[in-house]
């Protein structure tokens, strides 16, 4: 990842709340003078000896600073130790969080930086970087999972049906059989439901709507591709699904709504049996529940 991509996101996020003498640093930074930048924080921290012994006054912005600096001139050892200091000290400061995760991006250990963006829940709500971080996050979950979908098509000839775990489950998305349009989000939102109830039983190995996303994008699938029955053992062969849930759903003028819904095994390759589940509009979310708990059922 270019350092530069980031370098307007940090600077928007301190515009306006540092001190004078950070501000300095900053413009200096922008500018490419790192080591008057350095020399700036270092002012800041005030270095002195007492007693014999090197002190300084500790400043939480200072300090992230020089961390930051390092970071520009490629020194990510260096600048991840002062970040990673910064962070034990003070928890809640975001903006060295948010850099200790740059430079484990730096340094191409992605797992690592998501395991600390994956912390932005516990920074204080009105520091910027929480959203920062949280926008990394997704990001980098968006591009492991289009690696690993990229892959998995890749190796698809060397995948084995046997080798998708038993109770593992994908849920495709909806077909849309009503002509307004205005329905198309049930679609993605009826399987996205369904997703996230599936994910809190235990036993099962849900596969997420993401995945699935970028599973229909690199092969280039419509909605019509996801319910061809010859394309079923590809799709969860790739996903690692060894249950698929397909279905469709249909609303009427007056918000009554039909919901069908089958459950296929990709190793039986069988036509699913379809449920049919009806109600209004209002009793969508409990119809989902049901649909769920009849997918639990259909698995055993």
């Amino acid at each position: 990842m270019r350092r530069t991509r980031l370098i307007g996101v940090a600077i928007a996020l301190v515009c306006g709340c540092a001190l004078s003498p950070q501000r300095k640093a900053e413009s200096l930074i922008a500018n490419e003078q790192y080591r008057e930048a350095l020399r700036t924080y270092v002012s800041i921290l005030n270095p002195h000896l007492r007693e014999g012994k090197r002190y300084i006054n500790y400043n939480v912005d200072a300090v992230t600073g020089i961390g930051i600096v390092y970071w520009h001139m490629g020194r990510f050892d260096t600048a991840e130790k002062i970040l990673k200091w910064v962070n034990q000290r003070s928890p809640e400061f975001g903006k060295a969080r948010f850099y200790l995760g740059v430079c484990h991006e730096s340094r191409g250990r992605f797992d690592d930086a998501m395991r600390v963006y994956r912390e932005y829940g516990t920074l204080p709500e009105k520091d910027g970087y929480r959203d920062a971080m949280r926008g990394r996050l997704n990001w980098l979950v968006r591009e492991k999972i289009t690696l690993e979908v990229k892959q998995a098509i890749r190796n698809e000839q060397s995948l084995s049906l046997f080798s998708v775990p038993e109770y593992s489950v994908g849920v495709l998305y909806f077909y849309n059989l009503t002509e307004n349009t205005r329905w198309n989000p049930l679609q993605k939102g009826l399987a996205e439901m369904m997703i996230t109830d599936l994910s809190q039983v235990d036993q099962l190995q849900v596969v997420e709507r993401l995945r699935l996303q970028k599973l229909i994008e690199e092969l280039n699938l419509g909605m019509t591709g996801l319910l061809e029955e010859e394309r079923s053992a590809q799709i969860g062969k790739i996903l690692g699904a060894r249950t698929l849930v397909k279905g469709s759903y249909m609303i009427q003028e007056n918000l009554d709504i039909e919901i069908n819904t089958g459950t296929m095994d990709i190793l039986e390759a069988d036509q699913p049996e379809f449920s049919q589940f009806d109600g209004t509009m209002p009793d969508i979310f409990r119809l989902e529940k049901e649909i769920v708990l009849k997918v639990i059922s259909d698995m055993g």
